[in-house]
């Protein structure tokens, strides 16, 4: 579903943007795309229409939370020891 986020006045046009959402699925596959390096962020913009931006920000999500995946029930050992 897709959302008003606002009205843009230039002159006498009006212009409306829209908010996408994608879903974790996409963000995920879109991630990994641009981590395998295959394709370069210009290619994965062009394919699935989305801003640079996103593919760079979903990118750096990924790498960040990439250790959330060896977690036993969501408690990161690193701190129960320290």
């Amino acid at each position: 579903m897709k959302k008003w986020v606002s009205f843009l006045i230039r002159g006498r046009r009006e212009l409306k943007t829209m908010k996408k959402r994608h879903s974790k699925g996409f963000k995920s596959q879109v991630a990994i795309g641009a981590l395998r390096g295959e394709k370069t962020v210009q290619d994965i913009v062009q394919r699935y229409e989305i801003r640079p931006n996103m593919v760079t920000l979903w990118k750096k999500q990924l790498i960040e939370k990439a250790t959330l995946a060896f977690d036993k029930n969501g408690k990161d050992k690193e701190l129960e020891e320290s």
